[in-house]
This record gives structure tokens, C-alpha cells and sequence, in this order.
């Protein structure tokens, strides 16, 4: 699995975290941290999607984060990416900018996944997503991690 997220964490408790859950995939999911956009809200969604196009590996199912998108429980998520490795579907998360997606990256999706109906602050959403991924890799594997 890859994780693309537009923004940089620095060095803060964002960070010690990611690294936390990264860590424990031991090397199954990547994550890649994309360039943010300069300019109007506009042009930043606009070289946001050129930069996405670019990024995103031929052949993936791409899941773009998105306040609307389909809500899963924890379980659900779990059967969900399991049943896409299964398909042997390399699976690649995606997470917007400040100002999210615009209709031309959004079309480049093939799910859009809502972790909550709450706005998030975008590294915030980015730990809730690895933890979830990572509660779905223990939940696949019987692991007792999700109780």
C-alpha cells in the first residue's frame, strides 16, 4: 500500500507519530509526501491535480480522501482492503491539501473514503488514517491489537 499526502510534517508530535504506525507496517505501506501548491486557492488545487496525475503508479485502485466520500467501520475497512489485495489491486490512499481536491483530481479516483463527517486538519487525518490502516493489517491477521 502507498499513503501520497500533499504537505510536509515537521518535526512535532504529528510526526513522532506517523513514524510510529509507518514503523509498524515494517515496510508495507509507503508513504510519499507531495510538494504543496503556490498561488489562489484555484491554482493550488489545479497544480495539486498536474502533481497527483504524475504521482499516481499506473494500474493502482486510488482511494482519495474525502469529506463526502463512503464511511466505513473499522471492520468494514478492513474486509474492504483485504478483498483488494486479494485482487492483487496495489492500493494507494490519498490525502488533499488545505483546500482539498478539485473536480479534475477527483476524477482520478476510484473511491473516495470519508474517515469522518468532522473536518479535519489534514495531518490529523493523515495519523487517523495509518492508525486505521494499521487496525485493519491486525484485524486481517487476528492480531488483538482491535478489540
Amino acid at each position: 500500500m502507498k499513503i501520497l499526502a500533499f504537505g510536509k510534517i515537521k518535526n512535532s508530535p504529528y510526526s513522532e507519530l506517523s513514524q510510529e504506525y509507518l514503523k509498524r507496517f515494517r515496510g508495507k505501506v509507503e508513504l510519499k509526501e507531495l510538494a504543496v501548491g503556490k498561488g489562489s486557492k484555484t491554482e493550488i488545487m489545479q497544480a495539486e491535480a498536474k502533481i497527483l496525475q504524475a504521482a499516481l503508479p499506473q494500474n493502482s485502485f486510488k482511494i482519495f480522501l474525502e469529506v463526502t466520500g463512503k464511511e466505513f467501520t473499522s471492520t468494514a475497512l478492513a474486509n474492504y482492503v483485504q478483498q483488494k489485495k486479494q485482487q492483487q489491486q496495489d492500493l494507494v490512499f490519498v490525502l488533499g491539501g488545505a483546500y482539498g481536491f478539485s473536480e479534475e483530481a477527483l476524477a482520478l479516483a476510484d473511491l473516495k473514503l470519508s474517515l469522518s463527517k468532522l473536518t479535519l486538519p489534514h495531518m490529523l487525518a493523515r495519523i487517523i488514517l495509518l492508525e486505521q490502516l494499521y487496525r485493519a493489517e491486525t484485524i486481517n491477521n487476528n492480531h488483538p491489537y482491535h478489540k
